[in-house]
């Protein structure tokens, strides 16, 4: 119980102050028109705002407050062309999964790591994934 109570405490201390200085840091928002996974949530069609959180670390949250997923990325060392903000859906069958996202303020694309729903969804599916490329809202 004691390990439960400290493991409480360090969670508040470095996730709070972390949840505070991202909202200083929105990078988007987004109108995602389907359900879809993200950092291993399941999250409703929504508009989303888009945090970096750590460079390793962005966080999406719904709008209306009814969702939020934290995505641990990696930053691609393909840079962008351009600089406008997009995110990429892998889907499989039905199911959406958030796989990259682009961010136009530093021309980077950041690789979002893979829940292990969505490795079982690739070693299963023999057809080749569809890729679904969001434009943002600002």
């Amino acid at each position: 119980m004691k390990i439960l109570c400290v493991l409480a405490t360090i969670i508040a201390v470095v996730i709070v102050p972390m949840t505070a200085q991202a909202q200083d840091q929105l990078q988007f928002r987004v109108n995602i028109p389907f359900e879809f996974v993200a950092g291993g949530v399941h999250m409703g069609a929504g508009n989303y705002l888009a945090f970096h959180v750590t460079p390793m670390i962005l966080n999406f949250v719904r709008e209306d407050g009814k969702g939020s997923a934290w995505v641990k990325v990696i930053p691609s060392p393909v840079a962008t062309n351009d600089g406008t903000n997009q995110i990429v859906f892998t889907k499989y069958g039905d199911t959406y999964f958030l796989s990259k996202v682009h961010t136009g303020h530093d021309h980077q694309m950041h690789d979002c790591l893979r829940c292990p729903e969505e490795k079982n969804l690739m070693a299963w599916n023999s057809g080749k994934p569809t890729k679904i490329v969001l434009p943002v809202l600002n």
